[in-house]
């Protein structure tokens, strides 16, 4: 008889404790307007890190071209203090290449030299760079819930998490994309327009800003892939998205040259692709 009351106790006092967790947990998540991605960001910052809300926020998405597969060299280690990115694990760092972690290929991309163009024009500034592009990623692929085989990812899902945990932080100033490689086959390319257009309609909405400047990169153009029926496809619904949503901007890649596979740009050209991003986007700013 003992025996069944004391194990009863012990039933109950475990039970208690399973409550009190769950509630607690529950508090947590109710205290936190951004659910799991206000836990998951890190407190610990950079010495140099501007006051809460300072940062100059820039999303970068798209695919491989965005998240960069630009060789690193040395004159890559030079770091920009006012720079800082946001990794995989919710930290702000230092910016540094790769500022992307979609694939262990990552590497030089366009967003950097952006960042370093934006303060030669705004000396006082600090960029925070939001990396969400997905190498190998189709359009479809960026509905809510939809998942990339290519990088075993939920892109839009942790896009949105990666964008309410640096909003915290600052003030976004632009989107960079470059997408679209992966639909120039078959019929992805005769619809990519309308699934381009929900998708900037759904970013500025997720970003809180039906007017941030979204700049598109056109693909690349060698060995004449510029004349094939899917990127002609592609291409036109670049330049259609950029008249119809201001601000907006499309961005040449004429002259830009690629890595030996033929399939990404190279370092030299992921840097002056990042100074036509910025001076597209500054054009659109300043005729605000």
């Amino acid at each position: 008889m003992k025996s069944l009351l004391f194990m009863s106790l012990i039933f109950v006092l475990l039970f208690l404790i399973f409550l009190g967790t769950d509630f607690l947990l529950a508090e947590q998540t109710k205290a936190s307007p951004l659910g799991d991605a206000g836990r998951r960001i890190s407190t610990k910052k950079p010495e140099n890190f501007p006051a809460k809300g300072q940062l100059k926020l820039i999303l970068l998405t798209g695919q491989s071209n965005m998240a960069g597969r630009g060789f690193i060299t040395h004159e890559n280690e030079q770091l920009n203090p006012s720079v800082f990115m946001l990794t995989k694990d919710y930290k702000w760092i230092t910016a540094k290449d790769p500022v992307h972690f979609d694939k262990s290929t990552a590497g030089v991309g366009p967003a950097r030299t952006f960042a370093e163009e934006y303060l030669k024009d705004n000396p006082d500034a600090y960029i925070g760079l939001v990396p969400t592009a997905c190498g190998g990623s189709k359009l479809a692929e960026w509905l809510p819930g939809a998942f990339c085989d290519s990088t075993h990812t939920h892109p839009w899902d942790d896009a949105v998490k990666r964008i309410g945990a640096a909003s915290q932080d600052g003030e976004w100033i632009a989107v960079l994309f470059h997408q679209g490689e992966g639909d120039v086959g078959g019929k992805n390319a005769e619809v990519y327009g309308t699934k381009l257009q929900d998708f900037i309609e759904r970013t500025r909405t997720e970003l809180g800003d039906e007017k941030i400047p979204f700049i598109i990169g056109e693909l690349g153009r060698w060995n004449k892939r510029e004349e094939r029926s899917g990127q002609i496809l592609v291409t036109a619904a670049h330049k259609e998205a950029a008249e119809k949503n201001s601000p907006a901007a499309f961005v040449s890649s004429e002259g830009l040259t690629s890595n030996p596979d033929k399939i990404h740009f190279d370092s030299k050209s992921q840097k002056e692709f990042g100074r036509r991003y910025y001076n597209a986007f500054k054009k659109i700013t300043e005729s605000k």
